[in-house]
């Protein structure tokens, strides 16, 4: 709601005034650029490196649930046969390992959402860099997100031509990372 009233704040004092005749306002409509994105082969790339990490770390945790599991399944049947104080510390020693394990789950899905969170934040700046860039190129003094202005009888859309630029920036990414592996 707020960026909706500030908006509508925006393009009313835009167009009040001896400033409304050099104002040129340009929209950006981030639907099909956010879908041009997700199309691009460093976004394919990112995804299947995140599937890649997220199934080698459930793999690990797997196994050491299965190794902690059978362990458990020992202790149950040593009990028996084990001093109080003994048992106690197989049960201190038992808990201890799960805490851990519990911790590396933890772990390794903080670092599955922290390299998601960078991807889509170098995602998000190089948008906005773009945008930017078109923006200076047609001369737009302001650029609108176009989900969020009802209407409008003046501006430029910009969408196709950031989605173009943003088609290319990613494909000199592309190409730039495929060097790096080589």
């Amino acid at each position: 709601m707020k960026r909706f009233i500030t908006a509508g704040f925006l393009a009313g004092l835009a167009l009040s005034g001896p400033v409304a005749a050099d104002l040129v306002i340009g929209f950006v409509d981030p639907r099909p650029v956010l879908a041009a994105a997700s199309e691009t082969k460093a976004n394919k790339q990112h995804t299947e490196a995140m599937e890649k990490f997220v199934k080698e770390k459930q793999a690990a945790l797997k196994k050491e649930d299965d190794s902690l599991r059978a362990l458990g399944q020992s202790l149950e049947k040593e009990m028996a046969l084990l001093s109080d104080a003994q048992k106690d510390q197989k049960q201190k020693d038992f808990q201890q390992k799960l805490v851990t394990l519990r911790n590396k789950a933890k772990d390794a899905e903080q670092e599955a959402m922290k390299k998601d969170a960078e991807f889509k934040q170098a995602l998000e700046s190089e948008i906005r860099r773009i945008v930017d860039e078109v923006a200076r190129e047609q001369k737009v003094n302001l650029v609108l997100n176009r989900a969020e202005v009802f209407y409008t009888d003046t501006g430029v859309d910009l969408t196709e031509k950031v989605v173009k630029k943003l088609q290319v920036s990613m494909q000199k990414l592309e190409t730039k990372d495929a060097g790096k592996k080589k």
